[in-house]
């Protein structure tokens, strides 16, 4: 398989499946107690399944093989590249960030359980709150101020929002916006 390179950065197009699958990557799954088979990760089917912004840095599934107590770790080498790049070890909190990210990108059902303020701090995306009922909004939440939101999920904050709402009719909605979309004032 050629030289591994193990380092402290992280090539952008390495940063997610979409972008790996964009630049014709192959990326393989290594058991670390040897003895399990090097499998070839199908691209195509973990972008069907998590979405494009899934990112294979610093994940250490469990080994898939019956029996097997080790857990996998991710390596990725470009077309006609002569390293192979080691996904574990990132940088500092940088796949912290890739992960939030691929959370944000999420179908709404799941996204609105998780965390809030990790993936909008990683995203660059808004909350935007709003009620045609009650008045409400439109309102964006950035990073900042979703920080006294502190481990809250979205589905928490509208839960508490519309117990301070005293409109009969509350009909509070939220969802994540990109920050490009958020006018100037509201940032």
């Amino acid at each position: 398989m050629g030289r591994s390179f193990n380092h402290q950065f992280m090539p952008t197009w390495s940063e997610d499946a979409g972008s790996l699958k964009a630049e014709g990557a192959t990326v393989f799954a290594l058991c670390q107690l040897g003895g399990c088979p090097t499998r070839t990760v199908d691209l195509d089917r973990v972008i069907a399944k998590q979405g494009p912004r899934f990112s294979f840095w610093d994940r250490r599934p469990a080994c898939p093989k019956p029996g097997c107590d080790g857990w996998v770790t991710f390596m990725t080498i470009r077309p006609g590249g002569s390293w192979q790049i080691q996904m574990n070890d990132a940088p500092p909190g940088a796949a912290e960030v890739l992960h939030q990210r691929w959370k944000a990108s999420l179908p709404a059902d799941v996204r609105d359980k998780l965390p809030l303020a990790p993936m909008l701090s990683a995203s660059g995306k808004y909350l935007v709150l709003a009620c045609g009922e009650c008045g409400v909004g439109p309102v964006y939440a950035g990073a900042v101020q979703a920080a006294v939101w502190r481990g809250m999920s979205t589905d928490q904050v509208l839960e508490t929002m519309r117990a301070q709402c005293r409109g009969a009719g509350c009909s509070l909605a939220a969802d994540l916006v990109d920050g490009g979309l958020v006018p100037e004032d509201d940032r």
